[in-house]
């Protein structure tokens, strides 16, 4: 049986029923499926994907459509790809960060792999 939300409480036939605000926190606030073209598959909360190029190709910063409060918040990424992966969130701040892609067995940067995203924290 599905969930109903009523006045300011979630309820569900088995769980009880549990204040919205615990969903709401709970709930992302930004994700996207990201190619290796600087493409952005389906996302939300993101108003930009750029290539920070260089000598870095899978570098990307991330831009927010809806700022967060701070730069207080969890990025969690993952890598699709065939051989061994590293994706690190770093340079994080209220309206975006940095997304990098590394072999993880060299110090280079991978190239040809797609991520997905979540961001958890509070908006502004």
């Amino acid at each position: 049986m599905a969930g109903k939300i009523v006045a300011d409480t979630l309820e569900h036939s088995t769980a009880g029923s549990i204040a919205t605000n615990f969903v709401v926190n709970g709930s992302a606030k930004a994700w996207a499926d990201v190619s290796s073209v600087t493409s952005v598959g389906d996302s939300l909360n993101v108003a930009s994907l750029t290539d920070d190029g260089g000598s870095a190709p899978n570098d990307y910063t991330i831009a927010y459509t809806s700022n967060m409060g701070s730069a207080n918040f969890s990025v969690t990424a993952t890598v699709d790809a065939l051989a061994p992966r590293i994706a690190v969130a770093d340079n994080k701040s209220a309206s975006g960060f940095s997304l990098n892609i590394y072999v993880s067995n060299s110090v280079g940067t991978a190239t040809g792999n797609t991520s997905d995203f979540t961001v958890h924290g509070d908006l502004a």
